[in-house]
């Protein structure tokens, strides 16, 4: 992380990059996003467009692939996060 801390003005943003590095290098199960936000201690990945995004998740195992799970994230309409998704939608 020496090499590249320095391209990151803020404290904060190069935190942030530790994390996501070190939860692609883990041995979490499946690498996503969410899952590494997760795994980091944070409740939800903030998106730099519209910023944090706290959604439900439902997790809905396949039939046909016993172990397999998709995982379904929404937000109650009328939230700033409904919002905030509705303008990246657009």
């Amino acid at each position: 992380m020496t090499r590249i801390a320095g391209r990151f003005a803020r404290v904060e943003p190069r935190r942030r990059v530790r994390d996501l590095v070190l939860g692609l290098l883990s041995d979490l199960p499946r690498k996503n996003c969410w899952s590494i936000a997760e795994w980091a201690g944070q409740a939800s990945p903030h998106g730099p467009i519209v910023g944090r995004l706290d959604l439900d998740v439902e997790s809905l195992e396949l039939p046909a692939e016993p172990g397999l799970h998709l995982n379904v994230y929404t937000a109650p309409a009328g939230t700033p996060t409904a919002d905030n998704l509705a303008l990246l939608a657009s």
